[in-house]
């Protein structure tokens, strides 16, 4: 399994403002984990059913922080 996350990161010169480019799951790679078996209620709420993990495919994204 390849799985490859790339990041990259613009500070400005008074580094209040960061910029920042990533990409998860370069390889495009899905995988389901192991089978879990959720209860049949939480408190009042109706459950049930199973759960299954799973590696996302390909994420790219963009974020902007300030800090002040």
């Amino acid at each position: 399994m390849n799985y490859l996350d790339i990041g990259l990161d613009f500070h400005t010169n008074s580094e209040s403002w960061v910029f920042s480019l990533y990409g998860k799951n370069l390889e495009n790679e899905v995988l389901q984990g192991g089978d879990t078996q959720l209860p049949l209620t939480i408190g009042p709420a109706p459950l049930g059913g199973t759960f299954s993990p799973l590696l996302k495919g390909r994420v790219i994204g963009a974020q902007v922080t300030y800090t002040y």
